[in-house]
């Protein structure tokens, strides 16, 4: 049974297939036929390439017949086992067709290399020698090579699948218009039309369906307490009060308590309840609202009886008609003027609450209090946060009580020990959720034996209930509220265990690693900052739960339903039967286990290895693969066959003591994310998409992000050249240590730091006069330099050389330093000083210093002294420190005294410490009253 129910729930969900490929691969044919006529024609090759100009125009063509098939197929409300199995056809074939657009992609890489290679050795110093030069052995440079019969040959088995597939997909479809018109004919309704069916559409109302509510009365006392109080602007009499949290969490139950609640019931006039679930029809709620205000004493009413009583009845239809909203307006105002009232508007997923709104404005309500439940924070307007309450998992102890009372109902709990021994552990995996309670509480009590609790403890959750009313249906919900790029990216976080922490970036680059993210030719955001976006929303709409500051988790609930819709292609392996290994494409390793006994590993995108060893012929097997992370590898070294990884872009590993054979590194122009290997990359300047080299050694936390800094050090014992750096045009961020290793000022410009135009983040150590050699893109946003003894700053830091600039940090600069321009970044937000002694000369003629300083932290004897030439009233009368609200003052043992505070009117946080001489405040700070609270 519970199988059935499996494939039911399963079925009802859409799953995601990323259609962009096949424009993908016929744009990367394009481009290499474009490339290849340059080269000596022959009548063979002119076939070739007439035919592959024809492949190009039948791969655009079977790329609209499948777009157009999917979009019809997406308005079925629930596919059957054959179209699933249609989909997993698909979905292999459309993978096909992105390895081959990528082997182009390669090629074009490739090429981009040997042209940057060839114009960086013609340029080089005549007194190199050619011996010198580090070499990659013949056997692991050769080419990937795509030869135009096997081109044509695989492309044309794409387009066949493909043909063949959109043919069944569409036969499957006329099967199903057939049959939902002959239900249609059945209920003597006319005409044909696909679409969402509404019958388990779930439908909440203001009636309390339990007299106890659990483990939320804490909550239930601050949603009563905003209920009760009046308005807290005289200005605005509407107060809006959201409730977020996941499906199921308990929203709706916590708002019918206070609904109903005596006290709340005295505070207004006119109570109206409104399910407004996920067909957001703004002039259907008003309806609603109508009629609501219009019934009395609890009588049910129609429109029509609404529109008697507002005597409109004989222009009702075209009122209805025109969505008249003046008549609406003229009748809320007729209603509430004057009164209390509490609306809720529950289970809401559209943004346009400001519109729904404005059309309350007119009612001129001495008060209003309107509560919305929902699970995307992002439906809220930014002044609704203020009073917003999230609810999370129920606590242990009241969970379980819950739990009992759902799971035993009638039954004394304590006559069945053997049940509640399992049903602790049941409960482990609902992880706090109300409904999920009721929903497994509901099957459990059916049948108190042992055998049938056991079977639901070992069953997945969305195996348990697919009523309306049940958990997994409440949460695919949310999951078919999702555009498909974002569905994508949520399914793929099932390749990891439950409870594993991970950090946005880390993950953000997984997806685009994967594709899942792809670059928009007609937006100026990077691919990582639409891959952020992707993230905040999928935070926002409760997916994601943040764990600590950094680290964020999935809640197993979400976990499940990831589960339940990946079709198999996501698998963390502990030692289970995997039934269909061709399906598996993202797999975490929990134990070891032969690879080729639970998959195909050439078919295989994700790969993470808790433990165990990989062997030479799996690794050059793994010829899908996008993402591959090495926990706890238990091998000496990596295989040299990891040349042949071409599509990897994501590698990471915990032990980097492993021996790599580093030059077979330096062929997967993919990479994208690298560790921090224990030894030279001769070749590294080859990875030219590499964003990242990551070293846990190296991460900065800034205000606006988590950065991850790629380093280049130059010990002895590594021995990186900074001339390495020249190709990579993609870096994000970057730390140069030991300066004063690098040769000369040639061998620093060599590094290109200027041309890196996604450069965000630059710490630059040690030595003085390296650093005008480094002169950083205009689109840097946060510079550290440390022990810098020069007194004059580098010629680039000009407000037009590093107009971006938000952060910059000055570390252990012993000599007093002179900073022109620094007051002058327009966008410098925060600035950090230690044991540094930073003096800024100006002229009259400037009438505004730091701007947009929101943090100034100065610590261990650091100085800021700003001196003019006039110096009278100084700090009063130009625009300093406006913007400044924190400032932090450690270990400045000289410090005495602290005055002109009262020039920062923004200043919320001041931190004096560890400054033994400090005895007052000077007068005026006092008089002012200038202390921040």
């Amino acid at each position: 049974m519970l199988s059935g129910i499996a494939s039911s729930l399963a079925g009802a969900l859409f799953t995601p297939v990323s259609q962009y490929v096949v424009d993908k691969l016929a744009k990367g044919l394009i481009h290499h036929l474009s490339e290849d006529k340059a080269s000596s024609p022959s009548n063979q090759k002119n076939y070739n390439q007439r035919v592959l100009y024809d492949l190009v125009e039948e791969l655009q063509i079977v790329s609209e017949k499948i777009k157009a098939t999917l979009r019809v197929a997406k308005l079925l409300h629930k596919q059957d086992q054959s179209v699933l199995r249609l989909y997993k056809r698909l979905k292999d074939v459309l993978y096909e067709a992105e390895d081959l657009a990528d082997d182009f992609e390669y090629l074009k890489l490739e090429e981009q290399v040997e042209k940057m290679n060839n114009d960086y050795e013609a340029t080089a110093s005549t007194h190199q020698s050619k011996a010198k030069k580090p070499r990659i052995s013949p056997t692991t440079t050769k080419p990937l090579e795509l030869q135009d019969d096997t081109m044509i040959t695989n492309i044309r088995e794409v387009i066949g699948k493909l043909n063949r597939i959109n043919d069944d997909l569409s036969s499957v479809i006329g099967m199903a218009r057939v049959t939902m018109e002959l239900r249609k004919k059945d209920d003597n309704n006319a005409g044909v039309v696909l679409q969402h069916s509404n019958q388990n559409r779930r439908v909440t109302t203001s009636t309390v369906n339990a007299s106890k509510i659990y483990g939320r009365e804490k909550e239930l006392e601050i949603l009563k307490k905003l209920l009760k109080e009046p308005s807290a602007s005289a200005d605005c009499n509407m107060n809006v009060i959201p409730i977020v949290g996941m499906g199921g969490v308990g929203k709706t139950t916590l708002m019918q308590h206070a609904f109903n609640d005596e006290e709340v019931g005295k505070c207004f006039d006119r109570k109206v309840w409104i399910c407004v679930s996920d067909n957001f029809d703004e002039w259907k709620i008003f309806q609603d609202l109508m009629i609501s205000l219009t019934c009395i004493d609890g009588v049910e009413c129609d429109m029509p009886s609404m529109a008697k009583k507002m005597k409109i009845l004989p222009t009702w239809k075209k009122f209805d008609y025109e969505k008249n909203w003046g008549i609406v307006e003229y009748f809320l105002k007729k209603e509430l003027q004057g009164k209390k009232f509490l609306l809720v508007l529950d289970d809401v997923w559209s943004p346009k609450l400001e519109e729904l709104l404005k059309h309350l404005q007119p009612s001129q309500m001495m008060l209003a209090k309107i509560v919305i439940t929902t699970r995307e924070s992002k439906v809220l307007r930014k002044q609704d946060e203020k009073n917003k309450i999230v609810l999370k998992g129920i606590e242990d102890h009241d969970y379980w009580e819950f739990f009992v009372n759902c799971a035993f109902s009638e039954a004394d709990a304590n006559e069945h020990p053997s049940l509640q021994i399992l049903g602790k552990q049941i409960v482990q995996k609902l992880k706090g959720s109300p409904l999920a309670a009721k929903t497994v509480g509901r099957l459990l009590e059916q049948n108190m034996s042992s055998e049938h609790w056991m079977d639901v403890l070992k069953s997945n959750l969305w195996e348990l209930g697919t009523d309306a009313d049940d958990i997994m249906p409440a949460l695919a919900l949310s999951y078919n509220h999702l555009p498909e790029h974002l569905q994508q990216c949520f399914i793929f976080c099932s390749t990891f265990p439950k409870d594993h922490k991970f950090e946005a970036a880390d993950l953000i680059e997984m997806w685009i690693a994967q594709g899942y993210v792809v670059e928009q030719e007609t937006s100026s955001k990077t691919v990582e900052e639409m891959g952020r976006e992707y993230f905040d929303e999928l935070l926002s709409r409760s997916f994601f739960e943040k764990s600590s500051s950094s680290m964020y988790t999935i809640h197993d609930l979400m976990h499940d339903l990831a589960q339940s819709v990946c079709l198999g292609e996501c698998v963390v392996y502990h030692g289970q039967t995997i039934k269909e290994k061709a399906s598996v494409r993202h797999l975490y390793l929990q134990s070891t286990v032969n690879l080729r006994s639970v998959c195909n590993v050439e078919s295989l995108r994700t790969l993470v290895v808790c433990k165990g060893i990989i062997g030479q012929e799996v690794f050059q097997a793994l010829r899908s693969i996008r993402v591959l992370i090495l926990h706890d590898f238990q091998g000496k070294c990596l295989p040299f066959s990891i040349c042949h990884l071409r599509h990897l872009r994501y590698l990471e590993m915990f032990r980097p003591s492993i021996r790599v054979f580093g030059e077979s590194l330096c062929k997967l122009y993919h990479l994208r994310v690298l560790p921090d290997l224990d030894v030279t990359l001769e070749n590294l300047h080859n990875l030219i998409n590499l964003r990242t080299l990551n070293s846990n050694t190296y991460r900065i936390c800034t205000k606006f992000e988590q950065g991850i800094l790629t380093r280049i050090p130059s010990s002895a014992e590594r021995q990186y050249r900074i001339s390495q750096l020249r190709n990579m045009k993609e870096l994000r961020g970057l730390l140069i240590n030991d300066l004063d290793k690098i040769e000369n000022g040639e061998e620093a410009e060599k590094a290109n730091i200027k041309e890196k135009a996604h450069l965000e983040a630059l710490i630059l150590d040690w030595n003085d006069s390296m650093l005008e050699a480094l002169e950083p893109n205009p689109n840097l946003k946060h510079l550290q330099i440390c022990g810098y003894n020069n007194n004059t700053s580098p010629s680039w830091f000009m407000p037009f050389t590093v107009c971006n600039l938000q952060v910059l940090e000055l570390i252990n600069c012993r000599s007093k330093l002179y900073l022109q321009s620094i007051g002058q970044l327009a966008f410098l937000s925060r600035l950090r000083l230690y044991v540094v002694d930073v003096r800024i000369d100006i002229s009259d003629e400037v009438t505004i210093l730091f701007p947009a300083l929101e943090m100034l932290e100065m610590s261990q004897s650091s100085q800021l002294t700003i001196c003019s030439e006039t110096m009278v009233s100084f700090l009063g009368e130009m625009n300093t420190f406006k913007a400044l609200s924190h400032l932090s003052i450690s270990g400045c043992h000289e410090l005495t005294s602290i005055g002109g505070l009262h020039f920062m009117p923004s200043l919320c946080t001041l931190n004096i410490n560890c400054c033994p001489k400090f005895t007052s405040w000077l007068s005026e700070t006092m008089e002012q009253g200038a202390l921040p609270q």
